[in-house]
């Protein structure tokens, strides 16, 4: 009984943890486009494509992007972002969706080569890609969009730690909105699964409909 009680403060206390988290990375693209604030997105980057080539912030650029931080093993608000992001890719024109690359950024790369990227992406939809890289190198990323991302390591658990895994998946904790890009490389705005299919496929309509005038 204890160690159920115990494992359950573990939970809530991650969980509070994480929602401070998404709050301050809110918080912070909220406040990107202000005078002065950091430009997300826009910071010097490298990474390996699900093909093996080198990916930069220069690969941004040509098109609109919706890049998205997760990872394969991830249970829940990765495949339901990836899933939603499929549905508003069906729902573009043929020449929208030239237009459009929807990328995932793994903040797992120790376990997401570019094979297991490549097999994991083409299940959502073929136009998709995926980025990985170093650890090095994903976290340097991350941090040019305010991703917010950790792994609890099993010393910070003691043996309470596979009591809060689910069938050995790793326990990452990240920030989970979906970051549009204009093709100059640009932040326009976020998205998160919360605001529906039917709104992030009309502000990206929109967005690409009004810059083809």
């Amino acid at each position: 009984m204890k160690k159920h009680l115990l494992t359950l403060a573990l939970l809530l206390t991650a969980t509070v943890a994480h929602a401070h988290s998404v709050s301050q990375s809110l918080a912070a693209l909220t406040n990107a486009r202000t005078p002065g604030a950091p430009s997300v997105g826009s910071a010097a980057f490298t990474l390996t494509d699900m093909n093996g080539h080198t990916v930069t912030q220069e690969n941004l650029k040509g098109h609109y992007s919706l890049v998205f931080f997760g990872f394969t093993r991830c249970p829940d608000e990765c495949p339901q972002t990836l899933s939603q992001l499929a549905d508003v890719y069906s729902q573009l024109s043929p020449a929208q969706q030239k237009q459009l690359q929807v990328v995932m950024v793994s903040v797992d790369p120790a376990h997401d080569t570019p094979a297991v990227m490549k097999g994991y992406m083409s299940s959502f939809n073929k136009a998709f890609t995926g980025w990985t890289g170093t650890q090095a190198q994903v976290d340097a990323a991350a941090k040019g969009f305010l991703v917010y991302h950790t792994e609890t390591s099993d010393e910070s658990h003691g043996d309470h730690m596979e009591d809060m895994k689910m069938d050995g998946m790793p326990e990452i904790t990240h920030s989970a909105f979906t970051y549009f890009m204009n093709p100059q490389g640009q932040f326009i705005k976020p998205f998160s699964h919360e605001d529906g299919t039917a709104k992030i496929a009309a502000a990206v309509k929109a967005t690409i409909l009004t810059n083809n005038q």
